[in-house]
C-alpha cells in the first residue's frame, strides 16, 4: 500500500489487481499571497502558487484553472483559482496589489529669439505605454519678450496610474541671431616686413615680396610652414578664403546650400559667407567645387564682385581689344577682365595676351591681392 497527495494505491497479494482510493473531502484549493507587482499598461498576471489542506502544491491545468480582474490600472486586482479535476466544485480568491508607475516629468531646457513663440517640451521616463496619458497639461510659461534666462514648469492632472515628479527647465530668451553672414569691413594691409620662412622662394624673385606681404596680412599663407609653392594651382575654395580673410573673417550665420561644401572643413564659412553675399556663385545651387582650380578669368569676376559688394570703384577699366586674345575672354567675365586689366591687378604672361583660360597659381594669386589691396586698403 502506497499514499501520495491523497490517493491511496493498494494491489492485492497476487498483484493481479490495483485500487485506488482518493479523500476529496480532505483536499481543499487556498491561493498563496501574491506580491505586489508594478503598473506598466498591460494586463498585470503574476505567478501564483496553489496549495491543498495538505500544504503540496497544485498544478495549473491540470488542478485548476486561473481567471484575473481589475487588473489593468493599479490598485487592487484579484486571481480567483477554478478547481479541476479531483477538485472539482472548489475554488479560491485572493487579492493583490498594481502600485503606481513612478514617471518623472523633465522639462526640456530650450533657447529661444526674443519674441518668438513658445510652447514647451518635456521627456518622460519611463516612456507611456500606447493609449496613455498623464492627464491635462497645465504651463507656466514666461514671455519672450524680454532677454533672459526663466524657469519653465509643468503640472498634469494625472491620473491612477502614474505618481508623477517633473523636474523644471530653464527657458533662455536671446538677441535673435542674423539669418545672414554680415559682409564684413575690409581690413587695412600694412606693408609688414617679415624674415622670409620659405625654402621654395629664392631672394629676389618677383614673388617674394607678394608672397610675404599676403603672410605678414595673414591673408594668404603657405602650403606648409616652410613651403609657398608658387606655381601651385589656385582653387576655388583657397581665393574665397583668402578674400573672406581680408574683411576680417566675420561670423558666419546660417548656412550654404552647396552639398559638396564639407561640414567644419577649413573653407566652410568663406565659402558660406562668400556665397550669402554675392561674390560667388556655385555651378548649381547645390554644387560649388571648393577643390576645382580657378582660371584667369574667373580670378578676376570673383574679385571684381568682391569690389563691388564693398563699394569700391570698379570704373578703372583697359580696353581689350588691344590684347591678341581678347575673343578668348568670355562674355561673363569680360567686364572683370576689363577692370582688373585696368587695375593691374591681373598681370600678364606674355605681353599682349590676357590668357584668360589658364589656371592661375599662387604666385599670381599672391601678387594680385598685394596689387588690390595697395591700391583700395592700404592706410
Amino acid at each position: 500500500i502506497t499514499t501520495k497527495n491523497g490517493t491511496m494505491t493498494f494491489t492485492d497479494v497476487d498483484g493481479d489487481d490495483t485500487y485506488y482510493y482518493r479523500d476529496y473531502g480532505s483536499e481543499g484549493l487556498r491561493i498563496q499571497k501574491i506580491a505586489a507587482v508594478d503598473y506598466d499598461g498591460t494586463y498585470q498576471e503574476p505567478e501564483v502558487t496553489v496549495k491543498d489542506d495538505d500544504g503540496d502544491v497544485l498544478r495549473e491545468g491540470t488542478d485548476y484553472r486561473l481567471t484575473y480582474s481589475d487588473n489593468l490600472h493599479a490598485g487592487t486586482a484579484t486571481v480567483t483559482a477554478i478547481g479541476k479535476g479531483a477538485h472539482s466544485g472548489e475554488r479560491d480568491s485572493r487579492t493583490f496589489t498594481i502600485r503606481k508607475r513612478d514617471v518623472t516629468v523633465t522639462v526640456n531646457d530650450t533657447t529661444v529669439a526674443k519674441g518668438e513663440t513658445y510652447t514647451g517640451t518635456y521627456s518622460v521616463y519611463p516612456r507611456l505605454s500606447s493609449g496613455d496619458s498623464l492627464g491635462k497639461e497645465s504651463w507656466t510659461l514666461p514671455s519672450t519678450s524680454r532677454v533672459g534666462t526663466y524657469t519653465v514648469n509643468v503640472s498634469f492632472a494625472g491620473n491612477k496610474d502614474s505618481s508623477i515628479t517633473v523636474k523644471s527647465g530653464k527657458l533662455t530668451v536671446a538677441e535673435p541671431q542674423p539669418t545672414k553672414t554680415a559682409l564684413g569691413t575690409p581690413r587695412t594691409m600694412t606693408a609688414a616686413s617679415i624674415a622670409n620662412p620659405y625654402r621654395d622662394v629664392r631672394s629676389g624673385v618677383w614673388y617674394e615680396e607678394p608672397a610675404l606681404y599676403c603672410r605678414a596680412n595673414k591673408i594668404l599663407f603657405g602650403t606648409s610652414e616652410d613651403t609657398f609653392t608658387a606655381g601651385g594651382s589656385v582653387t576655388r575654395a583657397q581665393l574665397v578664403t583668402a578674400l573672406y580673410r581680408l574683411n576680417g573673417s566675420p561670423t558666419v550665420y546660417g548656412a550654404t546650400s552647396f552639398l559638396d561644401v564639407v561640414h567644419g572643413s577649413w573653407y566652410e564659412d568663406a565659402v558660406t559667407w562668400a556665397a550669402q553675399n554675392d561674390i560667388v556663385t556655385g555651378y548649381s545651387e547645390y554644387r560649388f567645387a571648393p577643390n576645382d582650380q580657378i582660371t584667369r578669368e574667373q580670378f578676376c569676376t570673383i574679385l571684381y564682385r568682391y569690389a563691388k559688394a564693398n563699394g569700391f570703384s570698379v570704373s578703372q577699366s583697359a580696353k581689350l581689344s588691344g590684347y591678341t586674345d581678347q575673343a578668348k575672354v568670355s562674355d561673363y567675365a569680360r567686364d572683370a577682365v576689363s577692370w582688373a586689366l585696368g587695375t593691374r591687378v591681373l598681370t600678364l604672361r606674355v605681353v599682349d595676351e590676357i590668357s584668360p583660360g589658364l589656371i592661375a597659381n599662387r604666385a599670381e594669386l599672391a601678387l594680385s591681392l598685394q596689387r588690390f589691396a595697395t591700391s583700395y586698403l592700404t592706410k
